[in-house]
């Protein structure tokens, strides 16, 4: 009897050993899940945002004032940094890019194709505008022009090693980062 107690014990102890590492390893994704989330839904509010402005005359400075303004925590100050920090100081490896279509829909199906601006057309106050000293001469933005934003995290670390193949991370790569983008395309409204 006593013999088959410490058998039961045993194997009680070994399955308890099973059962809480699964546990663990899903307590852990379902953080590193959350975090990647919570990047994502700021990344693209922020880039909501931050097309809203300029749709309706925001420039250059403001935009990239509201981009600077962006937390995100979980997000590595550096690509392949250790996570120090939260987003927006000068090394983080946040990228805003913002483009102007002349008065066509980026993605739209049917012809013609949708082209951006080219930088000699756009008010040099306005993002990506040609620095010639056009302003305010420069014909584009108008009334009608498309703004396409583009907000990208790449930065974004997964933490937790046993995760990091559901990213498509290998174990020989010291760290997993993901790539979290978010656009947006309004119509430009002027000031």
């Amino acid at each position: 009897m006593l013999r088959v107690a410490r058998r039961e014990r045993s194997q009680s102890v070994v399955e308890f050993g099973i059962v809480a590492l699964l546990f663990v390893l899903l307590m852990f994704a379902i953080v590193d899940f959350g975090f990647l989330l919570n990047s994502w839904v700021r990344l693209s509010s922020a880039t909501r945002d931050i097309a809203r402005e300029a749709s309706v005359g925001g420039q250059k400075p403001d935009l990239q004032n509201m981009a600077n303004q962006v937390a995100m925590p979980a997000l590595t100050t550096e690509l392949y940094g250790s996570f120090t920090g939260y987003c927006c100081g000068p090394n983080d490896k946040l990228v805003l890019q913002v483009t102007y279509f002349n008065q066509c829909i980026p993605g739209a199906a049917g012809p013609p194709p949708c082209t951006p601006l080219d930088p000699g057309m756009v008010d040099s106050r306005y993002w990506g505008g040609s620095d010639t000293g056009c302003a305010p001469n420069c014909p584009h933005p108008i009334i009608g022009d498309s703004i396409q934003v583009t907000f990208s995290a790449p930065g974004f670390e997964v933490l937790t090693p046993l995760v990091r193949p559901f990213f498509g991370c290998d174990g020989s790569q010291a760290h997993c980062n993901v790539q979290l983008s978010s656009s947006a395309t309004m119509r430009f409204e002027g000031q």
